[in-house]
């Protein structure tokens, strides 16, 4: 009984934070997109998809290749190559599929798909940390990583939004992957990195400069595209 009560609740502190944030998220951007909740689950269930091959190829090379995090170069590719390009390549490979499975009729459109995505993933993700690490990891990945991806989810977005209606190019779309993988990379430096406690406070002031970028990247493409407040 009280394993399964332990179980129900690291499933829970997981699960809600992506949850909350990707129904906050997209009932707010509905108002701009009208975007049908049919293709809203889509775009959750592609998140959720490429989440589970992502986690498990950063496990294989972390378990390959041996990183002291105390050494800043170390760090450095952990957080770079082994976590943010993994995961922001994946993200972006199937926000470039979605063109295909959730065809979309405004810019606005793609920012919400985008963040959807993001959700779906960061959502299973946070359910396998929680699973392999304690609801703890959940409790501060809830309150940091999964905002973050919401943030990177923008940014991966942005220039594909901004030259709407030509969404199948694959340039904007590898834009977006190298703003979101270097916010990503030094994100996740900051948090993995055992050179000083006081420098994970880094990856706080990281997270509001993405949240304030985030805020712009949508004014921007509301602005270009002139969608009504």
């Amino acid at each position: 009984m009280g394993g399964g009560l332990v179980s129900f609740g690291t499933l829970l502190a997981g699960l809600l934070p992506a949850a909350v944030i990707g129904w906050l998220g997209y009932r707010y951007l509905y108002n701009k997109t009208q975007l049908m909740p049919s293709k809203a689950v889509l775009a959750v269930m592609l998140g959720v998809v490429v989440a589970i091959p992502a986690y498990y190829i950063e496990s294989g090379i972390s378990h390959v290749v041996e990183a002291d995090m105390s050494i800043w170069w170390q760090a450095m590719i952990v957080a770079f190559f082994t976590v943010a390009f993994v995961e922001e390549l994946f993200k972006s490979l199937v926000l470039y599929v979605s063109n295909y499975v959730v065809p979309v009729d405004e810019p606005m459109d793609l920012l919400a798909i985008a963040l959807l995505i993001a959700m779906g993933f960061a959502g299973v993700e946070n359910i396998l940390y929680s699973y392999s690490k304690g609801w703890e990891v959940a409790l501060f990945r809830s309150l940091t990583a999964v905002p973050a991806h919401a943030c990177f989810a923008f940014f991966a977005a942005y220039f594909v939004s901004m030259n709407f209606p030509q969404r199948k190019s694959i340039t904007p779309y590898l834009q977006g992957l190298l703003l979101a993988w270097v916010f990503h990379g030094f994100y996740d430096f900051f948090i993995i990195q055992d050179i000083s406690e006081h420098l994970m406070l880094m990856a706080l002031v990281i997270l509001v400069i993405c949240i304030y970028l985030s805020m712009n990247v949508y004014k921007r493409v509301k602005q270009t595209h002139r969608v009504d407040v």
